[in-house]
C-alpha cells in the first residue's frame, strides 16, 4: 500500500496529514515529483497566520455549520 502524501494548499509545502511541515530529510525520501503533485491538499500549519488562509478557514467553518443545520444535525 502506497503512503498518502499531503501538501499545504496555500503554499505547497509538503506536510503531514495534520498540516505539520515535513523536515527536508522526509521530503527527500520521495524522489518522484509527480507523487508530490498528486498529494492531498490540507491547511498547513506553515500558513496558519496567513490572513487569506485564516479568513478562508472561518468561512469554511461557517458553511459547514450551515450545511449541518440544513441537514437537521
Amino acid at each position: 500500500m502506497e503512503k498518502k502524501l499531503f501538501r499545504c494548499g496555500w503554499c505547497g509545502q509538503p506536510t503531514s496529514k495534520n498540516g505539520e511541515p515535513l523536515a527536508l530529510s522526509q521530503i527527500r525520501l520521495i524522489k518522484d515529483m509527480a507523487k508530490w503533485n498528486a498529494a492531498k491538499l490540507v491547511n498547513g500549519k506553515c500558513c496558519e497566520k496567513n490572513p487569506v488562509a485564516v479568513g478562508h478557514a472561518a468561512i469554511q467553518e461557517e458553511i459547514t455549520e450551515e450545511m449541518l443545520k440544513d441537514e437537521g444535525v
